[in-house]
């Protein structure tokens, strides 16, 4: 079961756990807005970790969007990578008022797709570019999805990206061992900048290890579940 805890609330134990009791001042060295962007780093982190080995924490299902035409002069079909994903998951269509996923290709079979006969999806798709920097602002990037003859609705899964949370008041979403990892993080950050403090570095690199490993044990819990091999008419093989 997921829990709660505020931006303040977590830097109030992180102060603690760190032992920077009064140096924490306007004109201090652990100013509050450093403090709350450590935290907002580390917290960042630890999203990307578990994403990475249960995307069913942070997984965002996109809306039906029509399919474009299919792009000038190619051989697919051209869909905008979503301006707050950070990672695209997989991609649905909707052909005849029924869903179905598409497969994750390569960029080398573009022109070699086996047919829209093929049992296992009606189409695949990859990243045609990824979103770029362009001097202040971000290049939009693209999705291909292919056959061309494709049409109908497509949602993309997706990873939303992190946006820092700022006030004392703003709450993160914790999951087993979460504040634990996250305050060790912050921790070591602190301490290493300080030669007097190599033990509690120590301590906090150690206890990190040991909650990393009980988060990685619940990501796997969490994605538990049967794949059944079936036809696309829904029966087993």
């Amino acid at each position: 079961m997921s829990d709660t805890i505020t931006l303040g609330d977590l830097d109030t134990e992180l102060i603690y756990e760190t032992g920077i009791d009064g140096k924490t001042g306007a004109n201090a060295r652990h100013i509050v807005a450093r403090r709350y962007a450590l935290l907002n780093r580390c917290y960042k982190r630890l999203r990307s970790l578990v994403s990475h080995n249960g995307e069913d924490f942070f997984r965002l299902p996109g809306t039906a969007v029509a399919i474009p035409a299919r792009a000038v002069g190619e051989d697919w079909i051209e869909l905008p990578w979503p301006t707050d994903a950070a990672e695209i998951i997989g991609i649905d269509v909707q052909l005849s008022g029924c869903w179905q996923t598409l497969t994750r290709g390569s960029w080398a079979q573009r022109r070699v797709f086996p047919g829209v006969n093929r049992w296992r999806s009606p189409g695949e798709w990859t990243t045609l570019s990824m979103p770029q920097p362009a001097t202040t602002t971000v290049t939009v990037g693209k999705i291909a999805i292919w056959p061309t003859s494709l049409s109908g609705n497509y949602k993309i899964d997706y990873l939303p990206k992190w946006t820092a949370l700022t006030d004392a008041a703003h709450v993160f979403v914790i999951f087993p061992d979460w504040v634990e990892w996250i305050l060790s993080a912050a921790a070591m950050t602190i301490t290493q900048r300080d030669n007097n403090r190599k033990n509690t570095f120590a301590a906090a690199q150690a206890r990190k290890a040991e909650v990393e490993k009980a988060i990685l044990d619940h990501c796997r819990r969490s994605k538990r579940g049967v794949v059944v091999a079936r036809r696309r008419d829904g029966l087993e093989l």
